[in-house]
């Protein structure tokens, strides 16, 4: 058995369940920003074990909110495309040989989708992109995606589970919507893909490190949630990794994992089960 084949592909767009894509010989062209993240998430799966896989991602082109016009990016599996020259050259997602694995992961920059201010104060604008690149992009492409895959295709996105149940970070209200659809979606999406064998869960990180979207944020911003899971409101006291969570990710794409399905995985070394009624030290005495 080899190791998963992964290539960088971008999408030129999906229609009629088509996947066009411009393939890189490197992978690495500037118009892509692999971050810390999605490269962790490459790294695992490309040590997954068993069937060759293959692994479409959707990493961030910061400043470029995802339309009908402007091009959603991803890796992929190209096991029998070539291209020419240094560049790109167009390339039909039907002459790759399938997909196996398709995961979302993608975010704008923070200053097109953060106002802070109170939640009915975030202008329409910054709402749209949020809802653009999160849950219409994971609407189009994970079904666009499956249409390429044989039983045993995995479906992931990644999300952020207290935005999307809960109300106290005001300004994330575009966001934080936006990724309850993407779960609600995988909820829908797995019940309609399970008799094809396909699996779709969401992945919801803590807040993790300088290399993700808080690393964008005013210093105090970046302090204050290493103060907080410090004190006790994570109770593993250290900040997820991406390495953490590309590690559930590669656990959800195992063949071990193959009737887990609909599910939202929470990585964040515990934080979800304080409660936020009581003082830390009721919670958890010294």
């Amino acid at each position: 058995m080899r190791a998963t084949d992964v290539r960088l592909l971008r999408v030129q767009q999906i229609h009629d369940g088509i996947i066009d894509l411009a393939q890189s010989k490197t992978g690495s062209e500037h118009q892509w920003e692999i971050t810390p993240a999605v490269q962790a998430i490459l790294d695992e799966a490309a040590r997954l074990p068993g069937r060759a896989r293959s692994l479409y991602v959707l990493p961030t082109l910061r400043g470029t909110p995802y339309t009908e016009r402007v091009p959603v990016y991803a890796p992929a599996r190209a096991r029998r495309g070539r291209t020419q020259g240094g560049g790109s050259t167009p390339l039909n997602s039907t002459k790759l040989g399938g997909c196996d694995i398709f995961v979302q992961s993608v975010i704008p920059t923070l200053d097109q989708i953060y106002e802070h201010t109170l939640a009915t104060e975030v202008p329409l604008a910054k709402w749209q992109i949020a809802f653009d690149t999160q849950s219409r992009a994971f609407f189009v492409g994970a079904p666009a995606a499956a249409k390429h895959m044989s039983p045993g295709g995995r479906i992931l996105a990644l999300s952020y589970k207290p935005g999307g149940v809960t109300g106290g970070w005001q300004p994330w209200v575009g966001m934080g919507s936006a990724k309850a659809a993407v779960e609600s979606m995988c909820r829908y999406f797995a019940v309609a893909l399970a008799r094809h064998g396909i699996t779709v869960n969401a992945v919801s990180p803590g807040p993790s490190d300088e290399t993700t979207v808080i690393g964008q944020t005013p210093k105090e911003v970046r302090d204050a949630p290493n103060e907080w899971v410090s004190a006790g409101w994570t109770p593993m006291r250290s900040r997820v990794t991406p390495s953490d969570v590309a590690n559930v990710c590669a656990l959800l794409c195992s063949e071990e994992a193959s009737f887990l399905t609909g599910q939202t995985i929470v990585v964040d070394g515990g934080s979800w089960l304080m409660n936020p009624d009581f003082p830390l030290a009721l919670q958890v005495p010294k």
